[in-house]
């Protein structure tokens, strides 16, 4: 008995110092080296995809490197396609303007690189220019995905993109003439309305809602309040991914020692979900590096201050300051910050939300911006303005369903191909 206590310690300590030890490559950026190794190597394929898509992540990595004219001529030399299509579906998009004439173009706002690969064809693009801008949203930290550098490649007309953070935007010069960056995000679309506060009590001591995944360090939070003596209750909401799933979780939580006050929940509905958020006193956003990080506005925009380490590549990182969140720089560090979790206002969190970062206020700057760049860059007419919409997970929705078509049927006929979106 004492031996196999003792097996299980060692077991333990070793576990965590592999979760530690592999946190502390990805932070001090040793793993991207082995981007460099891939790059190197990715080079020397005969497919120029092969190519496009080996050297992307070196760029992501060190984005600098784009500034060498060699480099772009030559990685813009890999990314052209030209076959023949009779229909495209686009997930995750929305007409945001119909085409009206040829001096006034319609605008098509497409999110994660998947659906813009799909845009990726001479044939095709050169069709959909034509009558329409194109505003693409990137999904992940790292603008130089093989998609975008694609795409860049191709456009003989203007067209804009969403960075994830805004020190992304200098390096959209780089993706030539033709690209203009915007100051929004994926978190820029989220409804206020479907997080209006209610009367319920906040007795979710600590939440967070991201997928199951290794990269949102879920331990971190386990081992946070491992240190903390008092009862919490903390809620981890999210879904399966990469194989990970709510066991996992719970192994976490029982190798720190604290699986009697987690409580795992996969896969609520929407409803349940925002219930949650309305319930929760701190919203902890653990990532190291990834894409915008919906749920962080979504906690802010419920009143729900945030959690967040100092040296994160969050694309809501520039939402946070010191009236709506905790900006920390260790797991010591965590657990002070979870302990004085209630000394926020939450009416006043949820009213700054609303005002800065809601779909609503979003959706009218979006329209001027787009609307002044076009009438003085483009030399084109603007008699209709876009539509006000919002995001639910990045499926995007219409805010007056009355005024507009129902994407989820909607077709776009070319010359040569369909287009549904």
């Amino acid at each position: 008995m004492l031996f196999r206590g003792y097996k299980q310690g060692v077991g333990s300590y070793f576990l965590k110092t592999k979760l530690k030890g592999e946190n502390f490559l990805k932070e001090k950026n040793i793993s991207s080296i082995v981007s460099i190794v891939k790059a190197m190597f990715s080079i020397l394929a005969k497919d120029p995809r092969k190519k496009l898509n080996g050297v992307s992540n070196l760029f992501c990595h060190y984005p600098n490197l784009m500034s060498f004219r060699y480099i772009r001529k030559t990685i813009f030399g890999w990314a052209n396609r030209d076959e023949e299509v009779a229909e495209i579906e686009l997930s995750n998009s929305i007409i945001l303007k119909d085409y009206v004439s040829p001096r006034e173009k319609g605008i098509i706002l497409i999110s994660f690189e998947r659906e813009l690969g799909k845009l990726c064809n001479k044939r095709v693009l050169e069709e959909i220019e034509d009558r329409y801008h194109v505003i693409f949203l990137p999904s992940w930290t790292g603008l130089f995905s093989p998609e975008i550098l694609c795409f860049a490649s191709m456009a003989k007309q203007t067209w804009f993109v969403m960075p994830v953070h805004k020190k992304e935007h200098k390096y959209c010069q780089y993706l030539g003439g033709f690209c203009v960056p915007l100051e929004y995000n994926a978190a820029s679309w989220v409804n206020d309305e479907l997080f209006s506060p209610t009367d319920v009590e906040r007795d979710i001591d600590c939440l967070i809602v991201a997928n199951f995944a290794s990269f949102k360090r879920h331990w971190i939070l386990f081992d946070a309040i491992s240190n903390i003596q008092e009862n919490l209750t903390v809620y981890c909401v999210g879904v399966s991914w990469g194989g990970r799933t709510k066991t996992e979780i719970e192994a976490e939580a029982e190798l720190f020692g604290v699986l009697d006050r987690v409580e795992v929940v996969e896969s609520p509905t929407q409803e349940i979900l925002r219930e949650y958020y309305r319930r929760a006193k701190i919203f902890c956003a653990l990532s190291y590096r990834e894409g915008s990080f919906i749920a962080v506005a979504e906690a802010l925009i419920s009143g729900t201050p945030v959690v967040m380490f100092e040296n994160s590549h969050i694309g809501t990182r520039s939402l946070l300051n010191p009236d709506n969140s905790f900006i920390v720089r260790s797991v010591t560090e965590l657990s002070e910050a979870i302990k004085r979790r209630g000394q926020f206002d939450n009416h006043a969190i949820r009213q700054a939300a609303v005002q800065e970062n809601s779909a609503k206020v979003n959706s009218k700057r979006l329209n001027k911006d787009l609307r002044k760049h076009i009438l003085a860059k483009e030399s084109q007419e603007w008699t209709r303005d876009i539509s006000s919409f919002y995001s639910v997970r990045l499926s995007f929705m219409y805010a007056d369903v009355s005024k507009c078509y129902d994407s989820s049927s909607r077709y776009l006929e070319f010359d040569n191909f369909l287009l549904k979106i």
